[in-house]
């Protein structure tokens, strides 16, 4: 086999004597260094014990130093295995059910301390994340149009202006001006 020509490489030669990584380098006008070697042989186990921080507390989280996609550690670049649920399938010798959730008791999204994580269905984590208030609701919905203050606005004054003048004035539907003056939207301002 004929092999890459830069100093010590020994992978397999593709153009001009180099191999891919090199003659990417090559071509794109930077100085040749050494490509980067990619560890093979490793078990998915090393690599997730190789990202999660364990402390000297057994009942602390463990943090993920690894890749996170919205705030959940994940094991690959893609997002396609989230370190959680991983740790959840190492520690309990089987992965959680395709339809069920791991949620964390802890509400940290990047923990990976098995005695933080439980097996749940989908509903029951919702409404897990619901009771503890970590749900976006309010102004916090990226799609909101009101403030807090606006609905504080809308119920002084539906006593003293129409549906219609409120619905103008703040940009919504009078349908939904009804719906929090009935307190059945924005119950919690």
């Amino acid at each position: 086999m004929r092999v890459c020509e830069f100093e010590g490489c020994g992978r397999k030669r593709h153009a001009r004597g180099l191999c891919y990584a090199h003659y990417d380098q090559m071509r794109a006008g930077k100085p040749l260094r050494p490509a980067r070697r990619v560890r093979r042989g490793r078990t998915d186990v090393e690599r997730f014990w190789d990202f999660v921080v364990r402390p000297s507390d057994p009942n602390a989280c463990w943090g993920w130093n690894g890749a996170t996609v919205e705030g959940y550690g994940v094991m690959n670049r893609r997002g396609e295995r989230l370190a959680h649920r991983f740790s959840w399938e190492i520690h309990n010798g089987r992965p959680p059910r395709a339809d069920f959730h791991v949620m964390h008791s802890c509400d940290n999204p990047p923990c990976c301390n098995p005695a933080h994580l439980a097996e749940a269905p989908p509903e029951e984590n919702w409404e897990d994340m619901r009771r503890k208030g970590r749900h976006a609701r309010g102004e916090k919905v990226y799609q909101a149009k009101l403030t807090e203050s606006d609905v504080i606005d809308i119920r002084t004054l539906r006593g003293l202006a129409t549906l219609d003048d409120l619905a103008v004035a703040f940009g919504i539907h009078k349908e939904y001006i009804c719906e929090i003056t009935g307190n059945r939207r924005w119950r919690h301002v």
